[in-house]
């Protein structure tokens, strides 16, 4: 499917591509999320940074120009809350974290393998307001994809690699 011409609001330095790039991997998650809208499901790639130092957050938002920011303050009845800290969110979906991605990718050193079944979940979607049939092996490609990057992330990394690098 085509899409539409989408221009980033945007032009950041290659250096700042690779600080993001770290930041995902290292304070971040790539996924696709399903939202339910009628009898048919929306999937949407996403990119999450979540830290406790709003400097962070602030940094992407203004450097990048989109997606938001949220405040996740610690649930004080909750038992796993206790001596948390008020965490800051920012989030790009759809086009906007396929941008990021394609950007990211190669400065990725954790993560590029999540962010490949991302960029191809959206070599699947048409251009938002253009209303055509998708046909029902590209519904089953998109919930392959998500169960894809669902198993790639519950991949533990093997111990003996581990070991490896620390006794080279």
């Amino acid at each position: 499917m085509r899409r539409n011409k989408w221009t980033p609001p945007a032009t950041p330095t290659e250096l700042e591509w690779a600080k993001l790039a770290a930041f995902i991997d290292g304070e971040g998650s790539i996924g696709i999320r399903c939202r339910r809208n009628g009898p048919t499901p929306n999937y949407l790639a996403s990119v999450v940074v979540t830290n406790c130092d709003s400097r962070l957050i602030v940094w992407i938002k203004s450097t990048f120009k989109i997606g938001t920011v949220s405040v996740q303050d610690p649930n004080s009845r909750s038992k796993d809350s206790y001596n948390r800290q008020r965490s800051y969110v920012w989030e790009a979906y759809s086009r906007c974290a396929e941008w990021i991605l394609e950007n990211c990718f190669p400065h990725f050193i954790l993560k590029a393998a999540q962010a490949e079944i991302c960029l191809e979940l959206g070599a699947t979607i048409g251009h938002p307001g253009y209303k055509t049939r998708v046909e029902n092996d590209t519904w089953k490609k998109r919930e392959e994809l998500k169960q894809k990057l669902h198993a790639l992330k519950a991949t533990p990394f093997p111990l003996k690699e581990i070991k490896e690098v620390s006794n080279g």
